[in-house]
């Protein structure tokens, strides 16, 4: 076979530009569509075209010519509808055109130079049935653009077609191959029976024809048979006549016979007689005379009586003629009628016999014929139940096939939400980003102001550490210039309620709560109680106090400072982020934003 890009003479290849008619056949079973699957890589393809011996140039498939776009439509052409340019160009093949039409006798009916258009009958041929081919494919309707611009992406398209119904072909084969083969073995016993019956048909035609030939000269043979039977039958007759009138003269005969036995006797009594009356003579006339009458008369009866059977024997000696002529007669017409027999009842009753065979043998051949025929309806039958099942089985496919573009218009619809919320959560996301920017920049703000605010709180630390140090030595001054009988337990409570009244609310409330908490106990050591041990040991308890005071400040040095002022940057940072998850939660789900029964929505704090 040769390749599409190789352009041959004679092939069809060879277009003539014709406009095609409008079809659209987008519901086609084979339309390579998105829709339906996608269609066929260019590997398969090529891996499919070579299984079939069809060699295409890689520069098809980039950049196709006209010329390959035509070889591959004739490539499909040939594979899909089995028409070769002899069928398609007949008219360029054998270089007569003719008509098909039986009015015209199909009689040539163009000039020599009316020949010419030879090949646009073959252009308009192939044009329609590369119309006829894109309709069984599904794909859209074909237009000369195809040939005269084609695209790398309609040529991928079209084969992607064509081989998918080359695969859908090769897999029903498969599929139905042993009814396939059932059904050729059965076409063929068939076509053998078809011929052997048409022989037989022939034979029997040609048996007519022989007996219509020969008919008139049976008829004559039958007539002339019909008129010897007759003559036979006559014979037969006459014949019956002589041999009971034969057997009546037989019987006369031996009558006679006996009779004449009976005067032979009477005739030798008659003699003996006469020696003894010769004997006994008598020499008297008168009695002589009486008796030589009375012989006569016996001699006169006697002759009448030997005349009379003289006359019979004469009688029976002509009958005996006649029974001789009749009796060579009839064998002239036994010998006839074998003959006959022999020439013309012989060889009828065999073509009788043959024909009776024949027949039978046609009526035997007409009931295998009628069981064929019963085995062909009931294979029709069965073609019939699989194009049933075939059709339940498209039927059924159609409804996949609409369940699943159903599904994929959902899914296409729920990807296009998708794409929707997926975009408005860009658009979120680029709000929080930049909203993220500006908490940034407000909080790299708010830590350089914290930073300036830990730098003055450390110096007012500092400050309030020195002065803090010169009121605990004043302290310790004053309290070793009291008097005993003062409860300073109470100065200290008060000093207490006073610090949580005064400083409550306030950004350094907890260290300041230490601070008078650490006042407090400071107060509380100078009870009343170990001022009885203070006046004792007061030059011992002093130096203790001093050490418990400088640890317990140790607690307010600028380090411990600095590390609390860390962990309230980290504790601030951390709700900035809570707070801003929970702007982008309620953003993305503004529905779980639902107002409660004090006013407030959980997902907001009072500090945003």
């Amino acid at each position: 076979m040769a390749a599409p890009g190789l352009p041959q003479p004679g092939s069809l290849s060879t277009l003539a530009g014709y406009p095609s008619s409008t079809y659209s056949s987008q519901n086609s079973p084979f339309f390579p569509s998105a829709d339906r699957g996608g269609r066929m890589t260019l590997e398969e393809i090529k891996r499919d075209f070579t299984k079939h011996k069809l060699e295409c140039p890689d520069t098809m498939w980039r950049e196709p010519q006209p010329e390959q776009v035509q070889g591959l439509y004739s490539f499909a052409i040939e594979s899909i509808f089995g028409l070769t340019v002899n069928d398609v160009r007949i008219e360029e093949v054998t270089g007569d055109v003719r008509s098909c039409l039986p009015s015209i006798d199909s009689l040539q009916f163009l000039s020599q130079d009316g020949r010419l258009h030879a090949k646009a009958i073959g252009n308009l041929r192939f044009i329609r049935l590369c119309q006829r081919l894109n309709r069984v494919l599904g794909l859209p309707e074909f237009s000369r653009e195809t040939f005269a611009s084609p695209t790398a992406s309609g040529v991928q398209r079209f084969a992607s077609a064509v081989c998918m119904l080359l695969r859908l072909r090769e897999s029903l084969c498969r599929q139905f191959e042993s009814q396939i083969q059932q059904r050729a073995s059965l076409q063929q016993s068939l076509q053998k029976l078809s011929q052997n019956a048409q022989l037989v048909e022939q034979e029997l035609l040609r048996f007519r024809a022989e007996r219509q030939t020969q008919q008139p000269l049976a008829q004559r043979q039958k007539q002339q048979q019909s008129e010897l039977e007759e003559e036979l039958r006559q014979r037969h007759s006459e014949l019956g006549a002589l041999m009971e009138e034969f057997k009546e003269r037989q019987a006369v005969h031996g009558r006679l016979e006996l009779e004449l036995g009976d005067l032979v006797l009477e005739l030798m009594n008659l003699k003996q007689e006469r020696e003894e009356l010769h004997d006994q003579v008598v020499h008297s006339p008168e009695k002589l005379m009486e008796r030589r009458d009375e012989l006569r008369v016996q001699q006169k009866h006697l002759d009448a009586q030997l005349q009379e059977l003289e006359n019979l024997a004469a009688s029976q000696q002509k009958l005996l003629l006649a029974f001789a002529k009749a009796v060579k007669k009839a064998k002239k017409a036994m010998e006839i009628l074998s003959a006959h027999r022999d020439q013309v009842l012989a060889p009828h009753l065999g073509f009788r016999s043959d024909m009776r065979t024949r027949e039978k043998l046609f009526r035997e051949l007409g009931e295998q014929k009628e069981q064929l025929s019963k085995a062909v309806q009931d294979l029709q039958a069965e073609r019939e139940e699989l194009a049933r099942q075939l059709e339940d089985q498209e039927r059924k496919k159609d409804e996949e096939e609409t369940e699943l573009r159903g599904h994929l218009a959902r899914a296409k619809r729920e990807v296009e939400e998708r794409k929707k919320a997926l975009a408005d959560q860009q658009d979120m996301t680029a709000a929080f980003l930049r909203e993220a920017e500006k908490l940034e920049e407000k909080l790299a703000e708010q830590k350089q102001r914290h930073k300036l605010l830990v730098d003055a709180i450390e110096e007012e630390i500092q400050k309030v550490y020195a002065a803090f140090l010169t009121y605990v030595s004043q302290m310790q001054f004053i309290r070793s210039q009291m008097p005993l009988s003062l409860d300073l337990s109470q100065s200290a409570s008060f000093l207490a309620e006073h610090s949580e009244k005064t400083h409550r609310g306030s950004p350094l409330a907890c260290e300041r709560e230490e601070n008078d908490d650490f006042l407090a106990s400071l107060l509380a050591e100078s009870s009343p109680s170990s001022l009885g041990e203070e006046k004792e040991n007061l030059p011992q308890s002093r130096p203790t106090a001093a050490a418990d005071a400088e640890r317990r400040l140790a607690d307010f040095s600028p380090e411990k400072g600095r590390k609390r002022l860390s962990c309230l940057d980290e504790e601030t940072e951390e709700e900035a982020r809570m707070h801003e998850r929970e702007r982008e939660s309620d953003r993305l789900f503004p529905a779980a934003r639902e107002p409660r029964e004090d006013g407030d929505f959980p997902m907001y704090s009072h500090a945003e």
